[in-house]
């Protein structure tokens, strides 16, 4: 059996596999999005569609960013959270 770190490691963690967007809400708030884009592309030209994809683009882009950011201050702050309970679970110890 792997460690985690191994695991991690390989790349055969993935939250995004566990993670469940049937939720109603989340379901709800994609259709009005996906709504809202619809109506806002039967109301541009050609030109402002393209720009419109290429703003869409760079925001994923951005978010993409974003969320990698996130993710890895959050596992800084938990390895931090774990590397304080072992450091206190070994003055208890001693």
């Amino acid at each position: 059996m792997h460690s985690f770190i191994d695991t991690l490691f390989h790349g055969e963690i993935n939250p995004f596999a566990n993670t469940d967007f049937r939720s109603p809400e989340y379901l709800t708030m994609s259709r009005q999005g996906n709504d809202l884009l619809d109506s806002l592309y039967e109301r541009l030209d050609e030109d402002a569609r393209r720009t419109m994809d290429d703003y869409l683009g760079a925001q994923a882009e951005i978010g993409d960013y974003e969320a990698r950011a996130w993710f890895a201050e959050g596992f800084r702050l938990g390895a931090c959270m774990q590397q304080d309970v072992l450091s206190c679970a070994a003055k208890r110890r001693d």
